[in-house]
This record gives C-alpha cells, structure tokens and sequence, in this order.
C-alpha cells in the first residue's frame, strides 16, 4: 500500500497519510478510502504499534521479516515494546483493548515546529517523527524545544504537522518530567541497538528485587512488594507516579501495585502489558542497575 519513500524516521502512518495525498484520494470518504484500498477501517494511533490495524498496513508492503523488524524499529515506537514481549521474535499481537487502562500520560500526535520548517526546507513535505511519538515524549531530541499537539490529535486525521503550526499548542512539562526525556530517548537508542537488552534489564530487575522464582509469584510476596511499592513512590515522588498512572492519583481509593502488576505474574491483565510499567520501575532503578549505567 505504502509506495511513498519512508523518510528518515518517519512514522508509518505518516507515510500512509503521504501516500492517500500523493494519489489524489483525500476526496474519498477515508470509510471508502480503506476499502478499495482492502485495508479494515481504523483510527490511526501514535503509540500501539504492536496494533495489527497497523501491522496491516506494514504487511501491504511485502518486506521479508528482517525488513520489517528494521521498518517497525525504525518508523514505529516498537522498540519500547519489546520490553513487555517475552521474546524479540515473537509474532507482534495487538494488546488486548486495556492496553491503555490505567496509563496516565499523553498519547496525542505531537510535532516539532522546528523539524517542520527543516524537513519542508529538506524534502519539501512535513511528517510524523517517529520519536515524537514516544510515550512521556515532550521535547524534541533534535532542537530541545518543546514539541507541539492539539487536542483534536488524540488520533491522526489525515493531515502532516505543518498543517496544525497555527493552531497546535505547546506541551507542558512538569519538573519531573525533565529527566524523563533523556531516559525515555536513551532507552529508545538502546533497544533499537541491541533488541535483546530488554531481556537481561528484566532479568536483572528480578534479580535485584529478588524476585526470580517462578512464576506467578506466590501470594505471599504481595506484602514485600507493598513495602518495595512504598519505596518506589518515596524515591520517585507521588506526582510522577500519579501523572504517569492513573491509579496512583491521591484521589483514587484503590492503587494498582505498580511493581507486583509488572513482576508477579499473577494479575488477570494483558498478554503484552504497556512499557511503561517497566519504563518506571528501570527509571527507579537505573542509578543501580549495570545494564542502565549507560542511561545514566
């Protein structure tokens, strides 16, 4: 389906946008437009790539698996996911429909004004970065300006970012946040580098916190792993908790065990959990962990 060049880091969707424009049928119904072009109807997300709406679209361009690996690693926030698969060969599945149950961050399309201006000037188009579009991503990795969203941009309406730089908003970013965007872009890089980093960090995780027994951990750990949840939000603040977890809000009667949810194996959740439980507990213990030094 996908005839356009990806350009340098974009996003997928970003090239399917390109291509309906590029073909003369933005005048279709988009309901039409996926039909005749035998692909089932779907919003278009910015942060599930393991979606199989979108792995549909991948597949229309008849890669090998290698290419599209490299096309997911590449034009897709994949690689923080492969920190919630068991394996870096697993057949991406879409999460269940709670993959985003309990996740507190933002999810809209953002966009570098200044990456507009250079990529026009470049390749005479604006796209979608990749990167942009990873999850707690405020600041652009390029200009380290703070990037742009509107809240009409919860899902992609066929349009580019230079259609949205007069009337897009700055996002906001809150002091904890600053030390969020080098981490989330640091662990990025590195998965893109070495797919196969996300199963000794987890592993070391487990070692750490002494959780490496088989699982699902017995019911007995639950009031260990209180405590080491207690800890956590001691180290890292109520307000990053509660602004990256719905559930960990002072408002909320109920918490959900951030650490006993990711590690024990017991919860009745999604097959493939979102990563950024395991985002948090590695930012938690990144100044500990050998496999994060580098993060540092």
């Amino acid at each position: 389906m996908i005839r356009v060049e990806l350009l340098p880091e974009e996003h997928v969707y970003s090239a399917f946008v390109r291509e309906r424009m590029l073909c003369g049928q933005m005048y279709l119904n988009t309901k039409r437009f996926f039909e005749i072009n035998d692909i089932a109807y779907h919003q278009l997300h910015s942060q599930l790539p393991l979606n199989t709406d979108l792995m549909s679209i991948i597949l229309k361009m008849d890669l090998t698996p290698e290419q599209t690996l490299n096309i997911q690693l590449e034009h897709t926030p994949v690689a923080l996911w492969l920190l919630s698969t068991p394996t870096v060969d697993v057949e991406y599945t879409m999460p269940n429909n709670n993959a985003l149950a309990g996740i507190n961050i933002d999810t809209r399309w953002r966009f570098c004004p200044q990456c507009v201006v250079a990529d026009m000037a470049q390749y005479g188009v604006s796209y979608w970065h990749r990167s942009h579009q990873l999850c707690g991503a405020k600041i652009c990795p390029i200009h380290n300006h703070l990037l742009h969203s509107h809240d009409e941009l919860k899902v992609l309406p066929f349009t580019l970012p230079h259609h949205w730089l007069e009337t897009a908003e700055t996002m906001s970013l809150q002091p904890w946040e600053i030390e969020w965007q080098p981490f989330i872009y640091h662990v990025d890089k590195t998965i893109k580098a070495d797919p196969l980093w996300p199963n000794r960090v987890k592993a070391q995780i487990r070692r750490y916190l002494n959780c490496e027994s088989q699982l699902p951990l017995k019911q007995s750990e639950h009031k260990r792993f209180d405590v080491l949840a207690k800890q956590m939000t001691a180290d890292l603040g109520q307000e990053y908790m509660a602004e990256l977890f719905s559930s960990s809000r002072p408002d909320r009667r109920l918490k959900t065990n951030i650490l006993w949810a990711t590690l024990s194996g017991q919860v009745g959740s999604a097959k493939i959990r979102h990563p950024l439980f395991w985002l948090a507990i590695i930012f938690w213990l990144r100044n500990e962990l050998s496999e994060c030094q580098h993060l540092i």
